[in-house]
Order: structure tokens, then sequence, then C-alpha cells
């Protein structure tokens, strides 16, 4: 497993895990702000 797929796993799981238990209906929201922060 690569490093960069390793820290994309521990940041998916930081964001959705979050977003999932305080927002379950709108958690994409999260995930999009953290995407739109990981590729700017």
């Amino acid at each position: 497993m690569s490093i960069r797929r390793h820290l994309n796993i521990a940041v998916s799981l930081a964001i959705f895990q979050p977003s999932a238990s305080v927002v379950p209906r709108h958690g994409t929201t999260r995930l999009e702000q953290a995407m739109r922060l990981l590729l700017d």
C-alpha cells in the first residue's frame, strides 16, 4: 500500500466518521469542503 493511499484512507475516515455522526443527511457537504481543500 502506498503512502498516498494510506493517507487517503486516513483522511476519508477522519472526514466520514464525524460527518456521519453529526450530520448524517448532509455528510457530503463536509466531505466536499475537505476535497476542495485537498485539491486546491
